[in-house]
C-alpha cells in the first residue's frame, strides 16, 4: 500500500500482522477457509455473523463476497 525502504522497521508489517494472527486463530482451533492478503492495496472487511460471509471492498478491486 505505501512504498518503504526494506529495511525500515515498517517494512513488512503487513505480512507479520498475518502471521500473527494465523498464529491465534490458530490457537483458538479457527479454520482458515480462505484469504485476501498482501499485493499493494488496502481492504476493507465486513463480517456477516448471521451467515459467516466476509463482503471485501478495495478501491482497486470493487467488491468480494467469500
Amino acid at each position: 500500500m505505501f512504498v518503504v525502504d526494506k529495511n525500515s522497521l515498517i517494512s513488512n508489517i503487513g505480512g507479520r500482522n498475518v502471521v500473527a494472527v494465523k498464529d491465534v486463530l490458530q490457537k483458538l482451533h479457527i479454520q482458515i477457509i480462505a484469504e485476501d492478503t498482501g499485493k499493494d492495496y488496502g481492504r476493507t472487511l465486513y463480517f456477516n455473523g448471521l451467515d459467516g460471509t466476509v463482503k471485501i471492498k478495495s478501491v482497486k478491486h470493487g467488491e468480494t463476497i467469500i
